[in-house]
């Protein structure tokens, strides 16, 4: 990554920087030229959500490891039960969708709680 070399002024009305100011206090940049440089090179400003991220990933992965457990005791099951070979066999796929199911809803909230941009409220 290369120093910054170059300067460029730019001056503002006390409006426009009042605005910056509470956009910059909104998206908790402290640095008033990075929240600048951000928006002007991006046309976004870039920040990562990081709050609660990990509890609801650890949360979501302890359901994936109860479905484990359940499946293994279904395969404990499986060799002492009376149960029909088709009756083990429905409920091992059901709790394979169950495992699906708890992956897909890890990546649903990895893409919201991971994104990197997150825009400005009124752009698209």
């Amino acid at each position: 990554m290369s120093k910054r070399s170059k300067r460029y002024e730019v001056l503002f009305t006390d409006e426009e920087w009042k605005k910056i100011q509470n956009a910059k206090k909104h998206f908790r940049i402290k640095d008033t030229s990075t929240y600048v440089r951000r928006k002007v090179l991006e046309g976004s400003v870039v920040i990562e959500d990081i709050q609660g991220k990990t509890e609801i990933i650890k949360e979501i992965n302890a359901i994936g490891n109860n479905i484990n457990q359940t499946v293994h005791a279904l395969n404990k099951i499986a060799m002492k039960s009376t149960a029909s070979r088709k009756d083990i066999v429905e409920v091992k796929f059901l709790a394979q969708l169950i495992r699906n199911d708890q992956e897909k809803i890890v990546q649903i909230i990895k893409d919201k709680l991971f994104a990197k941009y997150i825009k400005e409220e009124g752009e698209e």
